[in-house]
């Protein structure tokens, strides 16, 4: 996937994964913050949430109905950028609820203005995505509504996916089903 689709002033991008996150790195910059503090910080939660015991997680789930979900390691995604002196130097990619939690702490008029835009940028970006993805979801449709009928009907046995596509032979179904997986449409 390409990442570099949206403007660099938007503050998240997408992270290999193509989730949406931000960096330390900005994160120290838009606060007026060292970056070894934020990453100081960012250990700290990383640390304080390992401690969090089942039971207050279903203190959780019982007064709000969903159990949160506290899996730092891919909220609080360990990574690497090149400093001035092309070295390696430790970052974490943060996506949006590991980046609420690290700036809850940080206040002031400032910092507010500076979480609103990050928040800002979040809902931008995750607007963009979606209008893209149904646009790609869109043209898939009308470029290869059969291979879009194989996606949406795996379930179901090569004659019936034959019947419905219009294919004239099963192995037109296989073919199908292996060219969707390449495309990541299928397991």
């Amino acid at each position: 996937m390409n990442l570099n689709l949206f403007p660099k002033d938007l503050l998240v991008e997408l992270d290999p994964a193509g989730q949406l996150c931000t960096n330390t790195l900005a994160i120290a910059q838009a606060f007026n913050k060292r970056h070894t503090d934020v990453l100081r910080d960012v250990k700290n939660i990383i640390g304080a949430l390992s401690e969090i015991k089942i039971s207050e997680l279903e203190a959780i789930a019982e007064e709000n109905h969903f159990i949160p979900n506290l899996d730092s390691e891919r909220k609080f995604a360990l990574a690497e950028y090149l400093d001035e002196q092309k070295k390696p130097r430790p970052m974490y990619r943060l996506q949006r609820n590991a980046f609420m939690l690290l700036v809850m702490g940080y206040t002031g008029k400032k910092a507010l203005l500076v979480k609103l835009r990050f928040l800002a940028a979040f809902d931008t970006m995750e607007e963009l995505l979606s209008e893209r993805y149904a646009s790609y979801e869109n043209a898939f449709r009308t470029l290869r509504p059969r291979l879009a009928i194989v996606a949406e009907h795996s379930e179901l046995p090569r004659a019936e996916l034959q019947q419905l596509t219009g294919h004239k032979s099963p192995s037109s179904i296989t073919a199908s089903r292996k060219r969707c997986r390449e495309l990541g449409l299928l397991n």
